[in-house]
């Protein structure tokens, strides 16, 4: 997935993904996001699969900084572990940031902080 993220943020915006495991960014070298130099044309299809965002203290959010794809099939939980005294750090915690003639179908978005 990694690969797929660099070739997009290097000028690819239409190419398309389909997940074939679960992803957890928590394990991943670099943050699962799309830069804001990107619209992102291409289909998303997590094949049912689940993808783990940790947001952590530095915010990767969003995602795709600008879409106008498809995104479709995918589980998203997007992990908080920066919660202290009942409130989020500063950051700006988004899937989308800026969402153009997108396309969303069969997703779950599901939100859950950790200690």
């Amino acid at each position: 997935m990694c690969r797929w993220v660099y070739f997009v943020n290097t000028g690819h915006g239409d190419v398309n993904a389909q997940l074939t495991i679960d992803l957890d960014d928590r394990k991943m070298p670099k943050p699962f996001a799309i830069g804001s130099h990107i619209t992102y044309t291409g289909t998303f299809d997590g094949q049912g699969h689940k993808v783990i965002l940790n947001f952590g203290n530095v915010s990767t959010a969003p995602v795709w900084a600008n879409f106008a794809g498809t995104l479709r099939n995918t589980y998203f939980v997007q992990c908080f572990s920066n919660v202290m005294e009942g409130k989020v750090a500063d950051n700006n915690f988004a899937l989308i940031g800026n969402c153009k003639t997108a396309q969303i179908e069969n997703c779950v978005f599901r939100l859950r902080c950790a200690d």
